[in-house]
């Protein structure tokens, strides 16, 4: 199994800053965005794409005045729909500022997580059940809070994660803490690598050579990776057969129906 993770961040109010300094910029943005829903669709039938869609982006996004000075270079109202109406994609939190809990007073912890939930609930029409700490900066004792708000799983580094002997977790597997809530380790190298450039057949080597010396256990293999999905030109570029989506996901999609369909 494979959790591949998008994260979505603009400070507020990059994207008006966006509008007025380069419109180029702007498009290449908004196509980040749309390329994520449109492919949803497209491998619905094999694809799972989870999205951490902070929520000032989303606030920037639904800005009813932004939406209109930005008509001529891309509609975002459909592309917020095109999100909402893809059921194959899970939508990640990461807190209502984006910002690290374990930095913020944890009387405000229940504020920042519920906030979002809702605001993510009100746009895309569906709760968050998975978070992901901004920074990569996680505390066992955020877990009580998380659960209480509905959360069920964090993606979190695998160096954050220490087993019995002292050691980082087997990247390969996902691990129950308190109140069977689940941590995903997040892999560094392959997220590195899934945000600058990777190649399907490249990368389900690796995996596999990976799985095959991993630990036993009956526990089924995991990889997460998690980059940024609207920063850097392997996800900017507007020629789509050189960037993330048409040069790495399209064929890794193709590989896996073909598997499939001799299954």
């Amino acid at each position: 199994n494979h959790i591949l993770a998008l994260h979505l961040f603009q400070p507020p109010g990059r994207l008006k800053e966006l509008l007025l300094e380069s419109e180029t910029e702007l498009q290449r943005t908004l196509k980040c965005y749309e390329r994520i829903a449109r492919y949803a669709h497209k491998y619905a039938d094999v694809a799972r794409i989870h999205v951490v869609f902070s929520a000032p982006l989303v606030q920037q996004l639904k800005d009813p005045a932004f939406m209109s000075q930005s008509r001529h270079l891309a509609d975002v109202a459909d592309i917020l729909e095109s999100f909402r109406s893809a059921p194959n994609i899970e939508f990640i939190a990461s807190g209502a500022q984006h910002a690290p809990l374990p930095l913020v007073p944890p009387q405000d912890w229940d504020v920042q997580l519920r906030s979002e939930r809702s605001l993510i609930e009100d746009t895309f029409g569906r709760q968050p059940r998975v978070y992901y700490p901004p920074g990569g900066l996680f505390d066992e004792a955020m877990i009580p809070y998380l659960v209480a708000t509905g959360y069920q799983c964090a993606l979190v580094p695998r160096d954050a994660l220490i087993n019995g002997e002292g050691m980082p977790v087997d990247p390969y597997r996902v691990y129950q803490l308190d109140n069977e809530f689940i941590v995903a380790p997040i892999d560094a190298g392959f997220s590195d690598a899934q945000g600058h450039y990777l190649e399907a057949p490249w990368f389900a080597d690796e995996v596999t050579n990976g799985t095959a010396i991993a630990p036993e256990s009956v526990s089924p293999y995991v990889v997460t990776t998690c980059c940024d999905g609207d920063n850097g030109e392997w996800f900017r570029r507007i020629d789509e057969d050189q960037c993330f989506f048409g040069s790495f996901f399209a064929p890794y999609m193709d590989c896996t129906i073909e598997h499939l369909s001799y299954l």
